[in-house]
Formats: structure tokens, sequence, C-alpha cells
């Protein structure tokens, strides 16, 4: 065979080792793949009594206590005790929907096959429309039970497998409404006056005098010794009472979905539905305005030009008639946020001794450690020692887990002679994030150098040559799992093999 041939064959011999060196290694990606085919759904679970409106709801003193329920999804055969919970709720606008609304039942199913305990839940619906007063008390009674919600997954943690320390809250439309207002109006000052008792005239048949009753704290119900504030919100298309609300100490993690053009829940101020006997209501972009005048980097936002409302395919929250191609993307960025909420941080450090290196692990929140050295070897230790056999370039690549198999993964690249480091790291060619989300930078490029980007089933998906420097790659529509880039120089020094995960897909 010739000489180009020759070549070739190596490489693809070499990228068959080292994949099939990393397919041995038992990393699971909890969180972020799914793992789980299979999913079971406890129905009808009551996570609350509430006092019902009765009737046309135009009578806010006439109510019946109601269980409310909800459904909770697990992996089946997880033996996994302690994992993060998301509550999603479903829209509405406190008039209608309920727990089995198309997307709220697909969100679900998504996110439990990736490690997650998820639930869809019913709550307290009925306003008179006509009535700024009523309108505020549904939301108040939708905040009250989306806490209640919280609270009783906190209480049952243990008979579900749930973290109680990491319970999360996501919602369409009304249910936004419901997941913001739990994490913004929580303090006693800033409850509506209209929540309080109050008299007001009936405004159909007999017009008499109504008088409201107070509709108590935030939290009410049982498991009050619980905490009834979601630890991270994901919202989708909805609005504040008014983003005073909005504190500088309220620094619960949100992300913010909205069209631009939404003509039910105003992405700006205004009156839902556009019409005027609903307050105006504080939409996305004035909440992500708020949060940025206030100094806060805890928040994420998708605003989508020129898209209404629920514009991932629904219609009051069920198919029409299917999920539209922004529904995969939506699943994609609530599934990243929620796992950043809970991933430790990998780190290392290293102290060469010839071609003996002592890694020192550097991470945050680690339970268990899983090293690859770069030369087929690896380590579960937490500071491994390891003597390589020869001088030559490797990447070392730390994956570490928590106590509820979050994880996160970190490489560097060291070049190693009897005598130590041959290079200054500040001269190394690093690769970042990894693992990656859309986009890869690869730093300190020479000039010239070719780039090559391999998947794990040897095709190549990028063969470029370089300026000095840093590269920008967008592997946004790359399948999900493991590449190889390969950087050949004529500086033989510098010629390298990176790992990098793409985890999203």
């Amino acid at each position: 065979a010739d000489t180009s041939t020759l070549c070739l064959m190596k490489n693809f011999i070499f990228i068959f080792l080292a994949m099939a060196t990393f397919s041995l290694q038992a990393q699971d990606y909890r969180y972020t793949e799914s793992l789980f085919t299979n999913i079971t759904v406890n129905t009808d679970v009551v996570y609350t009594q509430a006092p019902r409106l009765n009737g046309l709801f135009n009578d806010e003193s006439n109510t019946s206590i109601v269980d409310y329920k909800m459904d909770i999804y697990q992996p089946s055969d997880d033996n996994l005790s302690l994992r993060p919970a998301i509550i999603f709720i479903h829209g509405g606008a406190f008039i209608s929907g309920n727990r089995n609304h198309d997307d709220m039942e697909a969100f679900c199913d998504s996110l439990a096959r990736k490690g997650y305990v998820t639930a869809t839940i019913d709550y307290r619906l009925g306003m008179y429309i006509s009535s700024e007063a009523s309108t505020t008390r549904a939301v108040y009674r939708g905040l009250q039970d989306g806490r209640s919600a919280v609270r009783f997954l906190r209480a049952n943690a243990s008979s579900y497998g749930i973290d109680p320390s990491r319970i999360y809250m996501a919602g369409s439309s009304a249910g936004a409404f419901i997941c913001l207002q739990s994490v913004y109006m929580n303090d006693a000052t800033e409850k509506p006056t209209q929540a309080n008792t109050y008299s007001y005239n009936n405004p159909i048949l007999p017009f008499n005098q109504i008088t409201a009753p107070d509709l108590g704290s935030y939290d009410i119900g049982t498991n009050l010794d619980q905490n009834g504030n979601p630890d991270a919100i994901f919202s989708l298309w909805g609005a504040l009472k008014h983003t005073d609300l909005i504190l500088a100490k309220d620094d619960t993690p949100v992300y913010l979905i909205h069209g631009t053009s939404d003509d039910i829940v105003p992405f700006n101020i205004g009156s839902p539905f556009g019409y005027p006997a609903f307050s105006a209501t504080y939409g996305s972009n004035p909440i992500s305005a708020r949060l940025s005048g206030l100094g806060s980097d805890n928040f994420q936002t998708w605003f989508v030009e020129g898209e209404g409302h629920e514009f991932y395919g629904v219609s009051n929250g069920n198919w029409a008639p299917v999920p539209n191609q922004y529904w995969g993307t939506t699943i994609e960025k609530a599934s990243d946020f929620f796992y950043q909420q809970h991933k430790p941080q990998a780190g290392f450090t290293y102290t060469p001794e010839g071609l003996n290196i002592a890694f020192h692990d550097a991470s945050s929140d680690a339970q268990s450690w899983l090293w690859d050295f770069g030369d087929g070897h690896s380590s579960q230790d937490p500071n491994p020692s390891h003597t390589y056999p020869s001088s030559g370039n490797f990447t070392v690549t730390l994956y570490i887990e928590n106590e509820i198999k979050s994880w996160d993964s970190f490489s560097q690249d060291i070049s190693i002679s009897n005598t130590g480091i041959l290079h200054p790291e500040a001269d190394q060619i690093s690769i970042f994030p990894n693992p990656a989300g859309e986009n890869i930078f690869i730093n300190n490029l020479p000039d010239g150098a070719r780039i090559i980007i391999y998947g794990s089933d040897g095709r190549i998906y990028k063969d470029i040559r370089t300026e000095a420097g840093q590269m920008h790659f967008n592997m946004e529509y790359y399948p999900a799992g493991w590449y190889l880039v390969r950087i050949i120089s004529t500086d033989i020094s510098k010629n390298q093999t990176h790992r990098v995960l793409k985890y999203k897909q």
C-alpha cells in the first residue's frame, strides 16, 4: 500500500481504539441524555385540598373544599433514591385546562427519560373576567396551589426518590404566571390587596353585595413545615403582576421564553388578550430588563422574533395538530437549564515528576471520579498518580458525579518528558466548553494547522486549515455523542487529539 493509504489506515485504527477505550468506561450522562426506555406514572395523587370557586365565578364567597391532584412520572427500574423533580403547570387563562395537556405530558415524559422525577398538576380555576379583583385572585390561588405542590414533593421526597433540595417548576401561559409569581411575590408586603377580604357588588342578578374572603398567605393547606419556593423556574410565555416585585434578593434561577408578537400574554407591558378589563401585566421582556438592571446573572432568555403564543405547536396546550420545529429546541433548552442547576464542577491540577504525574482533584460537589489518562489507562481515585510509559502529548479527562449522579467532565492537554512538562500551559492548545452544547472554541492554534473532526463512526465532519489564534466551530446539527478533534501542525509538538462530548441532540 502507498504511504497515504497506510496513514489513513493508522488514523482509523487510532480512532477505533480511542473510542473503544472510552466506551468501556461507565459514564451515564444522566439528565442530558435519554437513558430510560420505560416510564412509570402514578396518577391521581392528591397533593392538597383547597376552596374551589363554584358556579359562574361571580361570587367569590361561594366555594367548596376540593382535592387537587398531580400525576408523577418516574423512570422505571431506576434505583437512584435522590433525583431532582420538576413540576409542570398547564395553561388555560385560569378558566380552563387540566394536567393532561399534550405539552405538559410530553415534558414530563421527555425529562423523566433523562432521570428526573416529573409531575403535572391541576390547580384551582375560575374567575369573573370583567372583574380585575377576580382575575388577581385567580392568579393568587394558582400561586398557592403551585407552592402546595412544591411542599408536597418536599414532604414526600423519600417516597418518590426525590432530592428535596432540588425541586423545580415549569409552566406555560397561566402556568408561567404561577411560576413567576411564586419566586417574585414571596414577601408578606407583596400580597395583592384584592387577595384580602373585600366587598363588591355582584355583577349579575340579584346584584347583591358579596364579601370575598381573605385567601390567606402564600402557603396554605398541608405540609406547612416545608418550603414552597421552587429552586428554579422555566417560564413559557408568562408575565408578572409588576416588575417592582423583583428585588435584588430574588436570585432564583429563571429561564424566560417568549414570542415577541404574542397577542395573548404580552411580551412587553399590556393586558392579556388585549382585553382592558384585565389589568396590565409585565411580560418576559420587562422582566428580563428588570433582572439585568439589578445586575442578576442568574437568568436566561430565548425571545423568538415574530412568533406568538405557544409557538412550539400547541393550541391551549394540545398539539395543533403536531409539535413544530420549535418543540425540540424547547425540550433541549429545558434539559440544559435544569441540568445546569445541579451539575457539579469538574477540574484538576497536576504535578509532574518526570514521567510520573500526580493529579489533584479541584472539583466541587464530586462524589465519584473517573480519570482517563489519555494512554489507555484510567483510575477511580480522587487524587491518583500515573506513570506514563514514554514521553508524548496526552489528553487527560476527569469525569465526576455527585450524590444525584449529575455529572461534569474536564479535559487538559499535557505534554510530558523525562524532565516534566515540555511547554507552559499558556501556550497549550485548549478546547472549550467540553462537554459542548452547540459550539466549541479552540484556543492557541498555530498558523496553518489542520483540524479534522471525526465522529464515533469514523465519519469526518470537518477538515479545515486555520490561521493562528482562536477557531470557532458550530456543532448545533451534529448528533450527540463523542467526537475526536485532531490538530495537525508543521510543529510536531503541537499535534494533538482531543475527545469532545456533544451532549445536545
